[in-house]
């Protein structure tokens, strides 16, 4: 049987169900190229972006066993490189919020907009990007980035519908007054 035949699911499950160098290498091939690029997105650097992708790949090998099948792969491959992406910048508070408040500015912008009907701007949002979590971040810039749908974040996250639901509409209230303050 031709495993380049296999959807990256099957090759995920299989995978899932008794690892192998040869399912590995298949979906190590086929998403090389994306990981790279998705990491130098994130930290702007190709080198680094390589490091990172590599540790992405060594992550996927222990984390197989948490893959549903139900989802895509490239999803859940997304989010392994995304948590290991911020991981990385954690180690750089500022790197982290301005990457944070570029990609929201890009986003999320048209949703904050002052009275004046102005569009907040990159420093400011990084200021106010520091009074939100974490996690929080991460689930404003997977909806409104990323456009995942709230049971998509909900199961890569593992926490409930509702919670993340909760969560955004805590993180827009929190931006939306903090923006008023500061205009």
């Amino acid at each position: 049987m031709d495993i380049q035949l296999f959807s990256d699911e099957t090759l995920a499950t299989k995978l899932k169900e008794n690892p192998t160098a040869v399912l590995f290498s298949e979906l190590f091939n086929r998403y090389q190229q994306k990981v790279i690029l998705q990491c130098r997105q994130h930290v702007k650097d190709e080198e680094t972006a390589k490091d990172l992708s590599q540790e992405v790949f060594l992550r996927l090998l222990t984390k197989t066993s948490t893959y549903n099948a139900n989802y895509p792969f490239a999803s859940w491959l997304r989010v392994i490189v995304h948590n290991r992406c911020v991981d990385h910048l954690q180690k750089n508070k500022s790197a982290l919020h301005q990457e944070i408040s570029e990609k929201i500015v890009d986003s999320f912008a048209g949703e904050v907009v002052a009275e004046e009907a102005q569009q907040p701007t990159a420093e400011i949002l990084e200021v106010l990007m520091e009074k939100i979590s974490g996690q929080d971040k991460m689930i404003l810039l997977l909806k409104y980035k990323e456009h995942w749908s709230i049971r998509q974040i909900s199961e890569a996250l593992n926490i409930s519908e509702s919670a993340v639901k909760m969560r955004l509409c805590r993180s827009k209230e929190k931006l939306q007054k903090s923006l008023k303050i500061c205009k």
